[in-house]
C-alpha cells in the first residue's frame, strides 16, 4: 500500500488584445488582429495514476504512475483575419512535465509501458485557413433587377499547418545535459470541396493529411483520410437528411514508434482501424430556438479525468 500527496499553489492568467481596422482594399474589408497569452493546467487521468498492472499481451504490460505531476501550458498566440475567407495564427507553446509514455524492456523480454512526466516541449509554426473560396459563384437578382453574387455553387475550404518542436527530458546526463533531446517538424493539410446543387442538395468531400510528427519520446507516422456527404432539404431547410460516408479510402492507420530505447532494442505499434461508416441522419427543426451557456464546474472536471481519454485531464 502507498500514499500520495498532492498540493501545489500556481496562478493562471489569461490576457488578450484585439483590434480591427477600418476597410481596406478593393474589397473594402478590414483587418482584425488580435494577440492572447494563457496558461492552463492539464491533470492526468485516474486511469494513468492507477498502479495495478494492465496486460496487453504475453510481451508487454501497462502500469500507471502515482507521482505523476500536472502538465502546464504556456501559449501564446497572434491571430490576423481579413474577410470572411482569410485566417493567419502564429503559435508559441511551452509545456512542462509533459505526459509521456515510456517504454522499457525488461531482462526477461517483457515491454513495460509507463507514463511519466517527460520534460519540456516548445512548439512554435503557424496555420493558414482560407474559408468557402467561391470556385463557381452564384448570382441573384437583386430589387433593382441588378445581378449580385450570392455564395456559391461550389466552393473550397483549405486549412494547413507547420510546426517545429524541441523537447527535452527532464533526466540528465552527469554533465548536466538533457538524457533526451529531439527535435522534429510537423505539418498537416486538409480540405473541405462543398457544391451547392439545385432543390437543396448538398455534396460535401473532406480530406486531411498528417506529416510524421515526434512529441516525446514517441514518433508517429503520417496518416490521411477521406469522407463523403450527402445532404438533402425540406420544408424550407427545416428537415434536413443527411447520409455521410467516413475513411472512403480505408485509410485510418495509426503507426508509432517509441525513442527511449538503448542502442540496438527497438518498439513499435501498428494500429489498423476499420473505421468506414455509413450513416443516416434526419433533423426535424421547429418552434423557436434558444442559445444557452453551459459551465463547466468541478465535477464535471473530475468526471473528464475519470475518462480513459489519451490521458490528459483538463
Amino acid at each position: 500500500d502507498s500514499v500520495t500527496n498532492k498540493s501545489y499553489f500556481n496562478p493562471f492568467p489569461t490576457a488578450y488584445w484585439g483590434y480591427t481596422s477600418s476597410p481596406l482594399g478593393k474589397l473594402h474589408e478590414p483587418v482584425s488582429v488580435s494577440m492572447s497569452y494563457s496558461r492552463r493546467i492539464k491533470r492526468p487521468n485516474y486511469n494513468i495514476l492507477n498502479p495495478f498492472i494492465t496486460y496487453y499481451d504475453a510481451y508487454s504490460y501497462q502500469i500507471g504512475n502515482t507521482e505523476l505531476n500536472p502538465e502546464f501550458n504556456n501559449d501564446v498566440e497572434l491571430h490576423l483575419a481579413w474577410t470572411q475567407h482569410m485566417n493567419l495564427t502564429l503559435n508559441f507553446s511551452h509545456t512542462e512535465n509533459m505526459f509521456n509514455q515510456r517504454i522499457t524492456i525488461l531482462p526477461n523480454g517483457v515491454g513495460e509501458m509507463k507514463w511519466v512526466n517527460f520534460g519540456t516541449c516548445t512548439t512554435f509554426g503557424g496555420s493558414l485557413s482560407l474559408t468557402e473560396l467561391p470556385i463557381i459563384p452564384k448570382y441573384i437578382k437583386n430589387s433593382d433587377g441588378e445581378r449580385e453574387r450570392q455564395g456559391a455553387w461550389l466552393s473550397l475550404t483549405v486549412n494547413g499547418g507547420w510546426y517545429r518542436s524541441v523537447s527535452k527530458s527532464n533526466a540528465k546526463l552527469p554533465d548536466g545535459t538533457p538524457e533526451y533531446k529531439m527535435t522534429s517538424q510537423y505539418g498537416s493539410l486538409g480540405g473541405t470541396l462543398t457544391a451547392m446543387l439545385p432543390k437543396d442538395w448538398i455534396l460535401t468531400a473532406d480530406c486531411n493529411w498528417s506529416s510524421p510528427m515526434t512529441i516525446g519520446y514517441s514518433r508517429n507516422e503520417a496518416s490521411y483520410f477521406m469522407n463523403f456527404g450527402v445532404r438533402k432539404m425540406y420544408m424550407k431547410k427545416g428537415l434536413i437528411f443527411n447520409l455521410n460516408f467516413q475513411d472512403v479510402l480505408r485509410s485510418t492507420v495509426y503507426s508509432s514508434h517509441n525513442l527511449a530505447q538503448g542502442d540496438g532494442v527497438s518498439s513499435s505499434y501498428r494500429l489498423s482501424s476499420r473505421n468506414q461508416r455509413i450513416m443516416l441522419s434526419v433533423i426535424w427543426m421547429f418552434g423557436s430556438q434558444q442559445s444557452q451557456r453551459h459551465r463547466r464546474v468541478g465535477d464535471m472536471e473530475e468526471l473528464n479525468r475519470l475518462s480513459a481519454g489519451n490521458g490528459v485531464g483538463s
